[in-house]
């Protein structure tokens, strides 16, 4: 079973008067306890971007538009601050 699945994540930022533009754009990877990934790839190609949508850090106006970010079952986008600490602070034992 995977501790990280991240499925069909997309983050997009206003352009313009009624448009977006995306900096993500379905993002699929899965990761289980002890297995670890690297991410590379050119200058703005997202990867910082990726690490921030999966953390629930995407600064506004930007937002993560679809997908979900899954760690041990729990959708990390849709968790408040506390719980996000509580769901570290139980994986992490």
């Amino acid at each position: 079973m995977a501790m990280l699945q991240v499925r069909g994540l997309h983050v997009a930022f206003p352009h313009g008067k009624a448009g977006e533009v995306e900096a993500l754009r379905g993002v699929d990877l899965s990761l289980a306890r002890g297995e670890r990934l690297g991410v590379v790839g050119r200058s703005g190609a997202g990867k910082s971007m990726l690490a921030f949508a999966i953390l629930n850090l995407i600064a506004e106006p930007g937002r993560v538009s679809r997908g979900e970010v899954r760690f041990h079952d729990q959708n990390l986008l849709t968790l408040s601050e506390r719980g996000s600490a509580a769901s570290a602070a139980t994986a992490s034992r």
